[in-house]
């Protein structure tokens, strides 16, 4: 700012204050008026007598104090099962009347849907707390954290004991989907997934994890067992016990040699699992479309890793502010997911030197995510309670759940098959022509990216061994609706807003792209992001692509708390920013250099703002500098 002479206003002390609201800090907990309507009592008199497993219980945290929750199950669906595939458990929340409820279904329909599909219900009761949407997220998560960790279920008919991953937190008036499958590797891959896969088996699954036991045979007698070294032993069990040697089915890994993708199979012996999930929380039936916050999973959990969980309360709080929020599944390698044999990646004797050997994603990852975006658009046209903004798409992810940067290239954010055809079967053709054009970072044993539906994988009538089927290969999912108005239509493939947190692709970043949150982390362990957020910063900047960027003190994970150059909450700046696109939300200052109050300010310093939207000079000219308290005259 410049005073009608062209000189600088500062000496010791200014203080920048602005019409707009500053990113205020804090909790706000507190009663309400006692006229609140308590959401418990309909609830109660609805489930009590029939669901009621557990009795009401207290629970205290940092974030809102005392909090109830009541669990609820139907006994008639059999024990409640904990762990990655068991019995899926939902979190519902009610008495928070700070946050608004979007969606209109009443909590009793909603509670009694889930206990109908087998979930374990437990409502959490805030009892009209005031807290606001972030506190919330905090809380919630805090508590889902040790519902995983399986310090919460203890009632007669659970299972109990190790983790209850499938944990999902659902605030009033919000339902969700668990497990929609969204892609297929067998149906939609690249040539040479599959191959690549057998491979993975017998070079860095073996190495990484070579004495887990698998079930190796293709019946259940001796006569069935498949292939291996010449110095296998078998035991009688998945534990792999010595003295059980020389007797059963199974052996170790390290014995194992996987002549087709049929030998790929989880411990148990069955046939490892092709399907990529979806999981959506969303607002029944809202009185308007709601934006959609996309988080692309980096965790071979269903929806966030167990010993970060009270770390990552972001989709929490996207819920609480009226969004649907949604987890995607990263395509991995598929023994190398907690349901099969678990994570590996390293520097073990044996190991390929490729760093990312527990995935295929880079092999298909524009044809996975873009399928993801279709899919949510899809299923807001097919389904009667729900109503997604078809314009308002966020994705965010952090690490590997990064690579999604292409999401926002403007291409996708348009239709792609344009023109006029006679028949929607001749649109899908033209759309599976462009979606597998797009290239890829990789490809496997000497292929070019054509999916096995090019590639002529068209009839399975051989492709069953032992009661394995690969089915038989299909154009790229989702590519026209298939009911409502837009029957027939190009469903979009791409996102409105992009958030990469320690990962991402800088050569997907073009002209057009979507605005942009972008986070690089000091103490990253992983040493996978510290830097790289600055070269994608001049990108944008280059481009004039709409960025919020911030380095923060913290390790590898998404944004939360201050940043290193200008002492902002990167957390609120985040929600701020996402609302201005998604929401149309007011803008807001996300930062301001030299800091606001700052003492021995130069008199040539310049003043930096940055702001969570594309700031007009009008907005811009509202703030004000001052100098002791005395507002100072200038123009911008």
């Amino acid at each position: 700012m410049k005073n009608k002479k062209g000189k600088s206003f500062f000496r010791r002390l200014i203080a920048l204050i602005s019409s707009l609201a500053l990113c205020v800090t804090g909790l706000i907990v507190g009663a309400v008026a006692s006229n609140v309507t308590d959401e418990m009592t309909d609830i109660k008199a609805a489930f009590d007598e029939k669901y009621l497993v557990e009795d009401t219980a207290e629970w205290t945290d940092s974030y809102v104090g005392k909090f109830e929750y009541t669990v609820y199950y139907d006994m008639t669906k059999g024990a409640a099962v904990p762990g990655y595939e068991g019995t899926p458990v939902v979190i519902y929340t009610v008495n928070h009347p700070n946050v608004v409820k979007t969606g209109t279904d009443s909590n009793v329909d909603i509670i009694t849907s889930m206990l109908e599909r087998g979930y374990v219900v437990i409502v959490a009761d805030y009892l009209n707390t005031a807290a606001d949407s972030e506190t919330l997220a905090r809380s919630t998560q805090e508590f889902r954290k040790y519902v995983v960790l399986g310090d919460v279920l203890s009632f007669s008919g659970y299972a109990g004991g190790n983790e209850a991953n499938e944990c999902f937190v659902c605030p009033a008036g919000c339902n969700v989907l668990i497990n929609g499958v969204f892609w297929e590797i067998d149906k939609h891959s690249t040539e040479g997934t599959l191959e690549k896969i057998v491979f993975s088996w017998n070079t860095d699954l073996k190495s990484y994890r070579p004495n887990l036991g698998v079930k190796w045979a293709t019946g259940d007698t001796a006569a069935t067992r498949k292939k291996t070294t010449d110095d296998v032993i078998w035991y009688s069990d998945l534990d792999c016990k010595v003295e059980d040697s020389e007797n059963g089915l199974y052996t170790k890994l390290k014995y194992t040699v996987a002549e087709d993708i049929y030998d790929c199979v989880d411990p148990d012996g069955s046939f490892i699992d092709m399907n990529l999930y979806i999981h959506i929380v969303y607002p029944t039936n809202p009185a308007n479309p709601v934006p959609v916050m996309s988080l692309a999973n980096s965790s071979n959990y269903p929806t966030t890793a167990t010993t970060s969980a009270d770390a990552r309360p972001h989709s929490n709080n996207f819920l609480y502010e009226g969004y649907a929020n949604v987890v995607f599944d990263y395509l991995w390698m598929p023994m190398a997911r907690n349901a099969s044999f678990g994570y590996y990646d390293g520097s073990a004797p044996g190991i390929t030197g490729d760093h990312m050997n527990y995935g295929v994603h880079m092999y298909n990852d524009k044809l996975v995510n873009t399928a993801a975006m279709r899919y949510l658009r899809n299923f807001s046209e097919n389904e009667p309670d729900v109503s997604l903004d078809l314009d308002a798409f966020g994705v965010y992810g952090n690490s590997k759940g990064g690579w999604f940067s292409f999401l926002g290239e403007e291409i996708l954010q348009t239709e792609l098959a344009k023109g006029s055809y006679d028949t929607v079967e001749e649109r899908e053709a033209a759309l599976d022509d462009i979606l597998t054009s797009f290239g890829y970072d990789r490809y496997f044993d000497g292929h070019h990216g054509e999916t096995r539906y090019q590639a002529g994988h068209l009839t399975d009538e051989s492709d069953t061994v032992s009661g394995f089927t690969i089915r038989a290969a299909e154009r790229q999912p989702w590519l026209t609706y298939e009911k409502g108005d837009k029957q027939g239509k190009e469903i979009l493939s791409g996102a409105q807003f992009t958030y990469a947190a320690n990962g991402a692709q800088e050569e997907d970043i073009t002209a057009g792209h979507s605005p942009m949150f972008i986070t690089g982390n000091m103490q990253d362990t992983y040493n996978a992001a510290y830097g790289y957020s600055l070269s994608i910063y001049n990108i944008c900047r280059e481009l004039d692509i709409p960025l919020l960027q911030f380095e923060l003190p913290i390790g590898h994970t998404l944004a939360d708390g201050k940043d290193m150059n200008y002492n902002t909450d990167a957390y609120k700046a985040f929600f701020k920013y996402v609302g201005y696109f998604l929401k149309n939300d007011a803008i807001d200052i996300a930062y301001i250099t030299p800091m606001d109050k700052a003492g021995n300010t130069d008199l040539n310093t310049k003043i930096k703002i940055g702001f969570t939207g594309v700031a007009t000079l009008a907005q811009v000219e509202k703030i004000t500098v001052s100098l002791g308290g005395n507002a100072l005259e200038g123009i911008w």
